[in-house]
C-alpha cells in the first residue's frame, strides 16, 4: 500500500469530522452517514462472499438514492437476472425483468392464471407493468432477509427463481 493509499481514510475521517464540528453537518446526519455506510461495506460484501462460495458470476454494480447495491447475475453458464436491496429493504430481492411485445402480452393474457399460480406457490413475486404504452414488463422477484442471506439459502432461492422463470417463459411462449 502507498502513502497516498494509507492516508486516504484518515482524510476522509477528518472531512466529515470537519464538517460536523463547523455545524455543517449535525450529529445526526453524521451518524447517519457512517451507518449507511457501515450498512453498504457489510451488505456488498455478504454478497460479494455469496457469490464466490456459489461461483456466481456478479456483474453492472450499481448504487444509487434508492438502491444501495444492484448486481447482474450469471450462475451455471446462465444470466439468471439480478441480486439488489434497497437501502430500506430488510433484505436482498433476486429478480429478472421479462418484457413482452404484443404476441407476449396476448400469451401472457391466455396464460396469466397459471403463470400467476407458479409464482405464488413458489414463492415468486410477478408485477406487471406497461412501458412505451404498448409492451409490457413482467417484474420477478424472490425475497431472502437478511438474517438468513448465506450460501444455501442463495443457492435454494436461485434454484426456485430459474424454475419458476423457466416455466412463465414455458407459459409465454405457447
Amino acid at each position: 500500500m502507498n502513502k497516498a493509499s494509507e492516508h486516504k481514510p484518515e482524510k476522509i475521517i477528518q472531512e466529515i469530522l470537519t464538517l460536523v464540528g463547523h455545524r455543517e453537518l449535525s450529529a445526526e446526519e453524521a451518524e447517519t452517514v457512517f451507518l449507511r455506510c457501515l450498512s453498504f461495506i457489510r451488505d456488498k460484501k455478504m454478497v460479494e462472499d455469496v457469490a464466490n462460495d456459489l461461483g456466481l458470476w456478479l456483474s453492472g454494480f450499481r448504487m444509487n438514492g434508492v438502491l444501495e447495491l444492484y448486481y447482474d447475475i450469471r450462475w451455471k453458464d446462465k444470466d439468471i437476472g439480478y441480486i439488489s436491496k434497497g437501502w430500506e429493504d430488510p433484505g436482498f430481492r433476486i429478480g429478472d425483468v421479462i418484457d413482452l411485445d404484443y404476441a407476449g402480452i396476448e400469451m401472457f393474457r391466455r396464460n396469466a392464471d397459471k403463470i400467476l399460480n407458479t409464482c405464488a406457490t413458489q414463492g415468486v413475486a410477478c408485477g406487471a407493468n406497461l412501458v412505451e404504452g404498448d409492451k409490457l414488463q413482467l417484474d420477478l422477484s424472490i425475497c431472502i432477509y437478511q438474517e438468513g442471506f448465506n450460501a444455501g439459502t442463495v443457492e435454494a432461492a436461485l434454484e426456485t427463481f430459474e424454475l419458476c422463470v423457466g416455466r412463465v417463459k414455458s407459459f409465454l411462449s405457447g
